[in-house]
């Protein structure tokens, strides 16, 4: 499925290639020159448009502190290089006295919004408690966001990326608790010690577009209506919450089907949105998985009400569908490409999808 590369360059560089697919048995590509630690945790990929005969790409991973640069030319994807976004400490700006130590930015999703990349950290404590009765302790280094922007020329950052550290140009904004807790449904959720898989908040799915913001939590659901547990989204005004203004947070409960949102997509007219489990991935009794809830639908701009345009089924045990990038947009719909959690070199499959009527 992929090229190999000289023995020089291993490890520096990795190749993926994807065929149309159906479902997720229909043949699999493969991000290969990943860390061993972080090949299994890809939870998100964002690119640009076409130019030259390439199109430039971030991957994101849910474990450690950095994004991965990735390059597409005609079906095949070239892994370039990496760029850390959040620091291994945490430092008071005027004592030097280090605070805490960044364990992961658990990174779940990143936007592509003209030339400016947006990374969205999950915000959310641990899925699991250590031992019956103990509380989730919030995690202060998931809960950022970041931006930067890339050249269009060369679709890497114009200035110099670190290995250790990261480069002032990388906006970080942690105003987003801050603008969520002024929403009655998540003011007493944004700072609660729940766990993140028993209806703590959990940021899984993020878009930007004209500087308009939309993220989607996979947790908490909202209260039960006609339709089940809604997945719930906020959208609100990105260039203002990044200068501290009124953001103008609106949420909106959308039902999945009892899902949650594991990404987010900006197209004309709406966002598509990609569904899965709220609470535990894990297999189903029957070894299977946990896969009744994974979908791809489409929500209008300003609308509560979501349309279901492709059913996702065929995943081995383990494996997450949690990233989707829009690759070509038509009048009649989209090719989207899809990556997993769970599974080495996150296992990308093309789909196309038809614009619902």
């Amino acid at each position: 499925m992929f090229e190999s590369k000289p023995s020089l360059l291993a490890g520096l560089f990795g190749l993926l290639s994807f065929l149309p697919a159906a479902s997720a048995g229909d043949g699999h590509g493969s991000i290969d020159g990943l860390d061993a630690k972080v090949a299994s945790d890809i939870s998100g990929l964002a690119c640009g448009p076409e130019r030259d005969g390439r199109r430039g790409c971030v991957v994101v991973v849910d474990e450690k502190r950095r994004v991965h640069f990735v390059t597409l030319r005609g079906t095949t994807f070239t892994l370039e290089g990496d760029m850390v976004v959040l620091d291994e400490e945490e430092v008071d700006p005027v004592t030097g006295e280090v605070l805490f130590e960044n364990g992961e930015a658990d990174l779940e999703a990143v936007a592509r919004d003209g030339d400016v990349y947006w990374l969205f950290g999950s915000h959310s404590t641990k899925r699991k408690r250590g031992k019956p009765g103990e509380p989730c302790a919030l995690q202060p280094g998931r809960r950022h966001l970041y931006r930067f922007a890339v050249d269009p020329k060369t679709e890497r950052p114009s200035f110099a990326t670190g290995s250790k550290k990261a480069a002032k140009e990388v906006r970080r904004i942690d105003r987003l608790p801050e603008v969520l807790r002024t929403l009655p449904e998540l003011a007493g959720v944004v700072d609660a010690t729940a766990c993140a898989g028993e209806g703590g908040l959990d940021i899984e799915g993020g878009t930007v577009r004209g500087g308009r913001m939309t993220i989607g939590l996979r947790g908490p659901l909202g209260a039960p209506g006609p339709g089940g547990r809604p997945a719930l989204l906020v959208d609100l005004d990105a260039e203002a919450l990044v200068a501290g203004g009124d953001a103008k947070p609106r949420l909106r409960a959308v039902p999945l089907g009892g899902a949650g949102v594991r990404d987010l997509a900006a197209v004309d007219g709406g966002v598509l949105i990609l569904s899965g489990p709220s609470g535990s991935d894990d297999a189903t009794p029957d070894g299977g998985s946990a896969s009744a809830d994974r979908a791809v639908w489409f929500l209008p701009d300003g609308s509560e009400r979501a349309l279901e345009v492709h059913r996702l089924s065929g995943f081995a045990a383990g494996v997450k569908p949690e990233g989707l990038a829009v690759l070509d947009a038509t009048a009649t719909g989209w090719r989207v490409l899809i990556v997993s959690d769970g599974v080495v070199g996150g296992a990308p499959f093309a789909v196309d999808l038809d614009r619902p009527r």
